[in-house]
């Protein structure tokens, strides 16, 4: 064999040595994984338009599946008025009661829950959306969370506690029940107004922020815990305005709370 043709050989033999595992890693590379399986939509209002949902009435949106669960979905300035039953179940996914979009309004007496494996949200608010929250409203599981500039208006006459969480452009408390923020909350808002009647129940282990100004005219109520003896801080604002019927308060009664403001 002639010298040259040897080494061509030889040179192609390593090659073809070398090609091999670089294939084998390209192949393993390329595998796809699981496939993710549609989301699960029980309400669905993205095209924009009305409805109603009188008591009685149920909206479910179980997705057993990989994939997101949204009990109703809205966009397009979509408006729903809610007195019935909407929840919303994802295994593996994020589970919303009611995903409101663009500029769209949920206006709620009804009961609202979610629960999901990766992200719970009883409400979901994006973008300019506004959420109303009538005496009746219940929230049984999940936040209520906004993810840049959604108006929250607490009007409810009748008590309810939820978590709050997420980025908000106005938060308003008019009504005369009770309103708890549920343990952990974390939120911020521009503008927060306290009006006369309101009250609003802070856990020690709860923070909002208010990068603008915050009006105070209701009443502002402390649950300590144990565990937060001392100095603890749950709302600053970049300007505190306090009106006549401002008050704080202990919603406690096995502790003693010196609230300054």
């Amino acid at each position: 064999m002639h010298p040259v043709e040897k080494q061509m050989k030889v040179i192609a033999a390593s090659l073809r040595l070398f090609l091999i595992p670089l294939l084998l890693v390209a192949s393993l590379a390329v595998t796809p994984g699981p496939a993710r399986a549609a989301d699960v939509v029980g309400l669905d209002l993205t095209g924009g338009g009305n409805d109603t949902m009188a008591a009685g009435e149920t909206v479910s949106a179980p997705a057993t599946d990989i994939g997101n669960a949204f009990g109703s979905k809205l966009d397009n300035s979509a408006e729903l008025d809610n007195s019935g039953t909407i929840s919303a179940t994802s295994e593996s996914w994020n589970a919303y009661g009611v995903y409101s979009f663009g500029s769209s309004t949920l206006t709620n007496s009804g009961t609202i829950s979610a629960s999901g494996g990766a992200g719970s949200y009883a409400i979901f608010g994006r973008g300019t959306s506004t959420v109303n929250l009538e005496t009746g409203t219940q929230i049984l599981s999940g936040s209520v969370y906004s993810e840049t500039s959604s108006t929250l208006n607490v009007t409810s006459n009748s008590d309810l506690d939820f978590v709050l969480a997420g980025i908000w452009n106005t938060i308003q408390a008019s009504g005369t029940g009770a309103w708890t923020l549920g343990s952990g909350s974390s939120a911020s808002a521009n503008t927060l107004t306290l009006d006369l009647g309101s009250i609003m129940v802070m856990p020690t282990d709860s923070r909002l922020t208010v990068t603008g100004t915050a009006t105070l005219n209701g009443t502002l109520l402390v649950a300590p815990s144990s565990d937060a003896l001392g100095t603890t801080t749950i709302l600053t604002a970049g300007t505190l305005n306090t009106g006549p019927a401002y008050r704080t308060g202990n919603a406690n009664p096995n502790f003693r709370v010196n609230a300054t403001t």
